[in-house]
């Protein structure tokens, strides 16, 4: 699910929070190094790391945290999409006995 998907939907998953979080922390850790010390280059570094081991492994200690506090999984919200747009459509075709009038299959 992306950003866009949240403010359509209402619904903030684990993967948004995730990529919420590192953004606001790279950004915040940028704005400290410029001001601060340059010490605070660190946490990008780390940040980077960490999303580097997730795209690997698939394990991010974020994400276990954010499920812990209740946000669903992204793929949870696939699959339901999925099972909710299985539904056959009625579609309307032309009748054999009479080509003007249309019948509802």
């Amino acid at each position: 699910m992306s950003l866009q998907n949240v403010f359509t939907t209402g619904i903030l998953t684990r993967q948004d929070a995730v990529h919420m979080m590192a953004g606001i922390f790279i950004l915040v850790s940028l704005a400290l190094y410029y001001w601060v010390s340059e010490w605070f280059l660190i946490v990008p570094a780390f940040v980077g790391a960490n999303l580097f081991q997730y795209g690997l492994s698939g394990f991010c200690p974020a994400a276990t945290i954010f499920g812990m506090l209740g946000l669903p999984d992204a793929n949870d919200q696939i699959n339901s999409d999925k099972s909710h747009n299985s539904v056959p459509k009625k579609t309307i075709i032309p009748s054999e006995e009479n080509k003007t009038s249309l019948e509802v299959v």
